[in-house]
């Protein structure tokens, strides 16, 4: 991964607010395929160990669209934060 806003992802005390602005900083407001891609491959590098525990989170990249996945998964992520 040489994206440097991907490798952000790997610090290990990122929170979930900044995994999420990340990931929506990488995919832009009109993400196309290969950075949605991208971002979920960067997903299985996140270092938090709370995420990739998260089945709810992890399920979400179940769905078919890459982009709807990692939408989904931002969403998500951001839905915790709010609680």
């Amino acid at each position: 991964m040489t994206n440097p806003i991907l490798k952000k992802l790997r610090k290990s005390q990122i929170s979930r607010n900044e995994i999420a602005d990340l990931l929506e900083k990488h995919i832009g407001t009109s993400p196309n395929e290969v950075n949605c891609l991208q971002a979920i491959e960067a997903i299985f590098c996140i270092k938090n160990p709370d995420i990739l525990k998260d089945y709810k989170l992890m399920s979400l990249l179940a769905k078919e669209d890459s982009c709807d996945k990692i939408r989904a998964f931002i969403d998500q992520l951001r839905h915790f934060v709010e609680k």
